[in-house]
């Protein structure tokens, strides 16, 4: 008689056991139903995102799609807008100009065969034919007769000599140009030879400056 109660206790102690697990079964398949319907929910939302054909989509494939499928897809592709080219903006800096390149001096000539050598004229020296460079040209002056008159400094390999222009003459003659006497003739200034071009010679431009 005296363990009755305590048989009583513990079917009680059960019972209320079996209605928590009663009530926790319940709870867990409600908690499965809202996992269900959120999977759902989520499914329709990756639907709505990335269609059939999408990038993003890993379930069904390029190949894999039926032809309405892909249809489906390029209609629901977003569009891409193409923007224009615009005209690139102009620079604050200005340009700054490329100077030419000066072009150099003609070369001192060498002396040519059957032409006369600077070095080796004298004053007396007649029918002198020789080809040289102009390095350098006095100012002209005008003398009592109305004349102009100037100075000419020639030079080839072989030395430089004093060339005498007149009138027209000065005219031809230019700094490193390059120039001819044929049949001139030379005399002395100051104990330095000068080369006259006279009536008889010619003075010619073989290369301009």
């Amino acid at each position: 008689m005296s363990q009755t109660p305590k048989i009583e206790n513990v079917l009680t102690e059960v019972l209320e056991v079996k209605a928590a697990l009663v009530n926790i079964t319940e709870l867990l398949n409600e908690q499965r139903d809202c996992l269900t319907a959120f999977g759902k929910a989520l499914q329709d939302c990756v639907e709505v995102l990335q269609p059939p054909g999408h990038p993003l989509r890993k379930d069904i494939t390029p190949q894999q799609q039926t032809p309405a499928q892909h249809q489906s897809a390029v209609q629901s592709a977003p569009a891409v807008s193409v923007q224009p080219l615009t005209a690139k903006p102009a620079s604050p800096f200005k340009p700054v100009p490329v100077q030419p390149k000066p072009s150099e001096p003609a070369p001192v000539p060498a002396v040519k065969p059957g032409m006369h050598r600077i070095g080796d004229l004298k004053e007396g020296d007649k029918k002198v034919n020789v080809t040289a460079k102009v390095v350098t040209v006095n100012a002209e002056r005008t003398v009592s007769s109305g004349d102009r008159v100037t100075e000419a400094t020639l030079s080839d390999d072989t030395g430089t000599i004093q060339l005498s222009l007149w009138n027209d003459h000065i005219d031809l003659v230019q700094e490193d140009s390059i120039v001819s006497v044929e049949k001139g003739y030379v005399t002395s200034f100051r104990d330095q030879p000068v080369l006259n071009v006279g009536k008889w010679g010619t003075l010619k431009v073989e290369a301009p400056p």
